[in-house]
């Protein structure tokens, strides 16, 4: 099981890379514009993922490669979604407000992810890749898989993705309790049991 612990950070450099990331996610999305428009030839995310490095793309190489590839593949995914939402229009457009829309390009800042291949923990911190040159962020987790900087309008919302390992759950035994929480009370419980 995935688990997230979230910091808010007021850095600007850590908005630096969601800017960074935005021009890539916008460009890639051009790119893709045009070949469903049929002006270019359509290709998929592992085609322009090495396009964009052997030509030595700036806003691909601005980022570390697995940031630049997880970024593409984000807007891959949100091209899947509105291609399903799309056919889930076509046989039923009841169940929308209106026809689907294609992804839109990002206006100021993107989302930006850290595998964990790029990020190394070192006494309770999280250090980045120097290419972003990022601060170090303490954590209190050690098994960490991903590393999401989500920008807001004034900080950026670090989230550290680790797994758990998942509890065995014990058989249901037919004693249950409820529990209200209360104003005046901490709490109000009820149970099976007299």
């Amino acid at each position: 099981m995935q688990l997230v612990e979230q910091h808010i950070i007021k850095d600007p450099a850590f908005l630096e890379v969601c800017i960074k990331a935005k021009n890539l996610y916008n460009q890639a999305l051009y790119y893709w514009r045009q070949s469903v428009f049929d002006n270019i030839q359509y290709f998929t995310e592992y085609e322009l993922t090495t396009i964009f490095a052997e030509y030595n793309e700036e806003n691909y190489r601005a980022l570390p490669a697995q940031t630049s590839q997880q970024i593409i593949k984000n807007l891959f995914k949100n091209v899947k979604s509105w291609q399903k939402a799309r056919k889930e229009y076509a046989k039923n457009p009841s169940k929308f407000l209106g026809r689907p829309k294609l992804p839109k390009y990002k206006k100021e800042t993107s989302i930006c992810f850290f595998t964990n291949q790029q990020i190394k923990i070192k006494n309770g911190f999280v250090h980045f890749p120097k290419q972003v040159g990022l601060p170090p962020l303490r954590t209190k987790q050690n098994n960490v898989q991903q590393v999401r900087v989500i920008p807001h309008i004034n900080h950026c919302v670090v989230e550290v993705v680790y797994n758990v390992v998942d509890v065995i759950q014990k058989e249901y035994n037919g004693n249950w309790m409820g529990i209200d929480l209360g104003l005046n009370n901490l709490a109000t419980c009820v149970s099976k049991k007299n």
